[in-house]
């Protein structure tokens, strides 16, 4: 069984915060339309990636994912780039949640996402209710174990060229707060290192090369 670990800090309405593990191991995909499984590898918790070519298309998504006490909501970032040797599709989602059933309420007017300027609601990427309620089989805030879904809109997307930060932003306007995801796109053809030294095998927090045992 291939699976994904995700490790969120989940905020609650206190500012408390929890972070389980969570095991997703059944991953669907909704455009607005039918939920479609995608394989569970696809998802990265990682807050950066290098694409071949200079131009990517990003898309604003969320991602419902089942836990104890409760479905937890997570800003996500979609990344589709056409590269000269691969046509990539990464899918990055935030270490940080809040319980769907503390936001359910006023999620229609009050719950938005947004990346660069380009901002629409929770519901305008598909409703969560109806989601959790069509995967779960009731009206319930509880998705079945190991079960997440992503969802996003074609309509919502914008179109990037080279480096740039891509800062996806989760607000509940009506109880003042926001989740904030630093999200960066770099070029594959960059090398970070100006130069680049030989590897030295060390111990420990020692800077001196040791011997070689292995």
């Amino acid at each position: 069984m291939s699976f994904f670990l995700f490790k969120p800090h989940v905020e609650g309405l206190t500012g408390d915060i929890t972070t389980p593990d969570i095991i997703i191991d059944r991953l669907l995909l909704s455009d607005g339309g039918a939920l479609n499984p995608i394989p569970s590898r696809l998802l990265s918790s990682a807050a950066e990636i290098g694409i071949e070519g200079n131009a990517a298309t990003a898309f604003p998504a969320y991602m419902l994912a089942a836990a104890g006490g409760g479905v937890i909501i997570s800003p996500a970032i979609i990344v589709r780039s056409e590269d000269a040797t691969f046509n990539t599709t990464s899918i990055h989602i935030a270490r940080m949640a809040w319980r769907w059933k503390n936001v359910s309420g006023h999620a229609d007017k009050n719950l938005f996402l947004s990346v660069l300027g380009a901002e629409t609601t929770i519901c305008n990427l598909g409703d969560p209710r109806k989601i959790i309620e069509e995967v779960h089989g009731a009206k319930s805030d509880e998705l079945p174990r190991g079960v997440a879904v992503l969802c996003f809109s074609k309509s919502c997307s914008v179109d990037v060229q080279g480096a740039v930060r891509l800062p996806v932003t989760m607000k509940d306007s009506a109880l003042d707060r926001s989740l904030v995801f630093p999200f960066d796109l770099d070029s594959a053809a960059a090398d970070p290192w100006p130069e680049r030294p030989l590897p030295r095998y060390s111990v420990g927090p020692q800077e001196d090369d040791v011997k070689h045992y292995i």
